[in-house]
């Protein structure tokens, strides 16, 4: 199997209702200015960075009346304060502490994971 084909079964396995439906509570929530909350590990961690850029600038600068502009924050970019956490406290809780830290436990969360099963990623969705 080459690539394109490997990529192409993978979007085969999306359950696009699920997609439809987290889209709906990010629209949702978006006209309440509730901040957006994106986090994962790894490459997830590059994906959740570049998804704050556009669901912020890419999606204010494309709406025509800019109602669906609203604050998103990866909770992937502040290194220090992961590290310490990681170091103080543990690895699993770098999602959770921000949330906390930041208040933002009333915020909508967006977690990417390929495995779904990062200790993390769950405790930062359970929170």
């Amino acid at each position: 199997m080459n690539y394109f084909d490997m990529i192409k079964s993978a979007i085969d396995t999306v359950d696009m209702e699920q997609v439809n439906q987290a889209s709906k509570i990010i629209s949702e929530f978006s006209h309440l200015y509730s901040p957006l909350v994106i986090f994962g590990n790894g490459g997830s961690a590059a994906i959740s960075n570049h998804a704050v850029a556009d669901f912020t600038k890419g999606i204010f600068e494309d709406a025509e009346d800019n109602l669906f502009a609203f604050p998103a924050i990866s909770l992937c970019t502040n290194i220090p304060l992961i590290t310490a956490i990681s170091n103080d406290i543990g690895y699993s809780e770098i999602f959770t502490r921000q949330i906390q830290y930041l208040n933002l436990t009333n915020a909508v969360v967006l977690a990417i994971s390929s495995s779904g099963n990062s200790e993390n990623t769950i405790k930062g969705l359970e929170i």
